[in-house]
């Protein structure tokens, strides 16, 4: 969408974020921009942390690694700990 289109349409761009849609603005051809809903955004931002980027490596690689616990033991680990 050019970025021309996006001022006229405007009420109809926040209707689609809320169902999630996402969109690309357009200055002459080329992609400049996106719009996306306000929790994407969030997530966008959150990843952009450094700690977050190193818990999310580190997960990764013990993932990798093998050192992996099925949910239902996981919960149920966690219950036994609560108590």
């Amino acid at each position: 969408m050019s970025i021309m289109e996006s001022t006229k349409e405007f009420p109809n761009i926040v209707e689609k974020m809320r169902s999630g849609d996402y969109i690309i603005l357009q200055k002459n051809g080329r992609p400049v921009a996106g719009i996306v809903d306000a929790d994407d955004m969030e997530d966008f931002v959150e990843l952009k942390n450094p700690l977050i980027k190193k818990q999310i490596n580190r997960g990764y690689r013990e993932f990798k690694a093998g050192k992996t616990m099925l949910a239902r033991l996981f919960l149920q680990s966690l219950k036994r700990v609560g108590k």
